[in-house]
This record gives C-alpha cells, sequence and structure tokens, in this order.
C-alpha cells in the first residue's frame, strides 16, 4: 500500500501480485494510467465507484469506502455442501470452546474442506467482520 497526501488529499495505491487498485482523484487517477501506458503500453483500466477485488466489492460513496462481501460468503456457504443453514443473532454460542473428544476424525476430503472453509472465514473476518474473530481464530486451532 503507498499513500500519498498532497493538500490534504489522500491518494492510495493498493497492489497485490498483478492487480492494483487506485484511491485518488480522477485527474490524478489519469496521470498514473498515463504512467503505466507509456511503461508497458497496454493495460487493463477501469474506472468507477464500485469495485471487486479480492472477494470484497468495494463501494466509494459519499467520501466513504464501504466493504461488502455477502458474495464471498454465499460462495463459503456454498462451498461447504450443507444444506441445513440457520441464522444466529452471534457469532457464537457459550460453548465456543467446546470440543468433542470422541469424534471420528475427518475424511480426507472433509478435512482439507474444513481446511479451506477456515481460511476463507479467517480472510473474511480479518477484512470485514471482525466479530467472528474469536470462533474462527478457535477453528484455526482445530485445522
Amino acid at each position: 500500500v503507498m499513500r500519498k497526501i498532497v493538500d490534504g488529499k489522500i491518494s492510495l495505491l493498493v497492489i497485490y501480485v498483478d492487480d492494483i487498485l487506485v484511491f485518488a482523484e480522477e485527474k490524478d487517477i489519469e496521470s498514473i494510467r498515463d504512467a503505466f501506458v507509456e511503461a508497458f503500453q497496454w493495460i487493463t483500466m477501469e474506472i468507477s465507484d464500485t469495485h471487486s477485488y479480492l472477494g470484497m466489492l468495494l463501494k466509494l460513496k459519499d467520501g466513504y469506502a464501504v466493504v461488502d462481501m455477502k458474495n464471498f460468503v454465499e460462495k463459503i456457504l456454498e462451498s461447504s455442501g450443507e444444506q441445513n443453514l440457520r441464522e444466529f443473532m452471534s457469532p457464537a454460542g457459550k460453548d465456543i470452546f467446546a470440543v468433542d473428544e470422541k469424534a471420528s476424525p475427518l475424511s480426507e476430503a472433509d478435512r482439507k474442506l474444513f481446511h479451506t472453509s477456515v481460511a476463507k472465514l479467517l480472510y473474511l473476518s480479518k477484512r470485514s467482520r471482525p466479530d467472528i474473530l474469536t470462533a474462527v481464530g478457535f477453528l484455526c486451532t482445530r485445522v
């Protein structure tokens, strides 16, 4: 992440592998685009108030950035294969740390699915859902 402040206006350049996300005034964005085109001859660029980036839908609205990961959550739920999902008021109950020591080990396929799901939940909790971090942290100890 690169940050620049000029006359009280903040510009951000976020780089992840081959994706670059720019938050700046439109003239500054055009300047950055021109520099990239000069250096690389060709780039794909989208300018809008809504961006999909690393599983997050970023919406710029009234001077604020809103991070929406609803689609990411839906994909996690779909991949779990679980049919009997319920809604809860809290991310964890009073027995959050209870472990059934008599439970049989997961099959290799279920173990991989559990590991993948917990990793995705950790990513989600660090980006937009800090309320689930305690529960996800405990699941990390069970991977």
